[in-house]
C-alpha cells in the first residue's frame, strides 16, 4: 500500500522518481539547495558539513549569496566555516562581475576575496584587491565605519603574509579606534587581540602582552571563562611570559667572575705593551670596575627581578 502511494507521488512530482531511484541505488548525494544529484551539474563538498547537507551545486551557491551580508559571502550559512580556498576564489569573482565597478558590496567583496587569496599564497595579488576594497568602502562607507575597519582589519592579515609587520601594526591601529567608537564589545576585543598579535610578530613582547591581557580581559566579560578565544589567548600569553622570561635568565645565568676575567686579562695585556700601557690599563681599570658593579647586581638580583616583574604584571592588567 505504501509502495502504490509512493509511485503515485513519484508520477506526479517532477523529479521525485529520480530522487527515489537514487535512493534504492544507496545514491544518497544530493545538493542541499536544489535537492538533484549530480546528472546535470558536479557535486562539490567545500565546507565542513556533512552528511545530507555536504553537497551543493556551484550554481547554488552562486544564487545563495546574499548581498546584504557580503562579509559573510565566503562563509556557509550552515556549519559557520569558510568555503575551501578554491571554491571561495571562484564564488568571489563570479559575485564581483555581478555587482557594478563601484558599490559598497563591492568593496567588501574585494577586500574578502583579497584575504581568500592571500591565504592561497599570492600576497601581491591579494594586496592590490584589499586596498582597492578599502579605497571603495572609504568613499561610500566611510573612513570611520565599520565596514571600513573590517577591511583594515583584512589589509592587515596581507601585510604580514608579506613581511610587512609594521604597516599591519598601523591598519591595526586605526581598525581599533573605529571599532571603539562604532564597534561591539567582541569587535574591539578582536582588534586588541589582534594588535597585540601584531606587536608580537615585531618583536615588541610587552606590549603585545598588555594588549592580549586587555583582550582576555574583554572576551572573558562577553564569551564567559570558556570561550574559545579565551583559551587561546590564554595559552598565547603563558607561551610570551616564557620569552619575555628567557633573556633575563640568561643574564642572571651568566657567571660575573667571568667578565671580571676578562677584565684581568684586558689589564695584563696593558702592562704587556710598554707603548700603550697607559690605554690599556685605563681600559682595564674602567672593565674591572663595571664588573665588580654587575657582580654586586647579580648578587641581589634575584629579588629585585621579581619584584619588578611582579610590579610590571599588576600594572599590565
Amino acid at each position: 500500500m505504501r509502495i502504490n502511494t509512493l509511485r503515485r507521488c513519484c508520477r506526479k512530482i517532477p523529479g521525485l522518481r529520480d530522487q527515489f531511484l537514487r535512493l534504492l541505488r544507496g545514491e544518497m548525494d544530493s545538493c542541499r539547495y536544489c535537492l538533484e544529484g549530480s546528472d546535470s551539474e558536479a557535486l562539490i563538498s567545500c565546507c565542513a558539513c556533512r552528511g545530507t547537507l555536504g553537497f551543493v551545486h556551484f550554481s547554488c551557491l552562486e544564487k545563495a549569496f546574499d548581498a546584504s551580508s557580503p562579509t559573510n559571502a565566503f562563509f556557509c550559512s550552515v556549519c559557520g566555516g569558510r568555503f575551501a580556498n578554491n571554491v571561495a576564489i571562484q564564488l568571489g569573482e563570479s559575485w564581483l562581475r555581478k555587482y557594478g565597478c563601484t558599490s559598497p558590496c563591492r568593496g567588501l567583496l574585494l577586500s574578502q576575496l583579497g584575504l581568500t587569496i592571500s591565504e592561497s599564497g599570492d600576497a601581491q595579488r591579494a594586496l592590490t584587491l584589499c586596498e582597492e576594497g578599502l579605497a571603495i568602502v572609504g568613499s561610500y562607507a566611510g573612513t570611520n565605519s565599520s565596514p571600513y575597519s573590517i577591511c583594515l582589519t583584512n589589509l592587515s592579515v596581507v601585510f604580514k603574509e608579506l613581511g610587512q609587520h609594521v604597516k599591519a601594526r598601523d591598519v591595526l591601529k586605526q581598525a581599533l579606534l573605529i571599532d571603539q567608537q562604532r564597534g561591539s564589545a567582541e569587535d574591539v576585543a578582536t582588534s586588541i587581540k589582534n594588535l597585540g598579535y601584531a606587536s608580537w610578530n615585531l618583536g615588541d613582547y610587552v606590549i603585545a602582552q598588555r594588549h592580549l591581557e586587555n583582550a582576555l580581559a574583554c572576551f572573558e566579560r562577553t564569551q564567559g571563562l570558556q570561550g574559545s578565544d579565551v583559551t587561546n589567548i590564554q595559552t598565547d600569553l603563558a607561551e610570551l611570559a616564557g620569552i619575555i622570561a628567557a633573556p633575563s635568565q640568561e643574564i642572571e645565568e651568566l657567571n660575573p667572575w667571568c667578565f671580571l676575567t676578562l677584565g684581568m686579562i684586558v689589564l695584563a695585556l696593558a702592562l704587556a705593551a710598554h707603548l700603550q700601557s697607559l690605554t690599556f690599563l685605563t681600559l682595564g681599570v674602567i672593565l674591572l670596575s663595571h664588573m665588580r658593579w654587575r657582580a654586586r647586581i647579580a648578587d641581589g638580583g634575584g629579588t629585585r627581578s621579581s619584584c619588578s616583574g611582579t610590579c610590571g604584571a599588576s600594572h599590565l592588567r
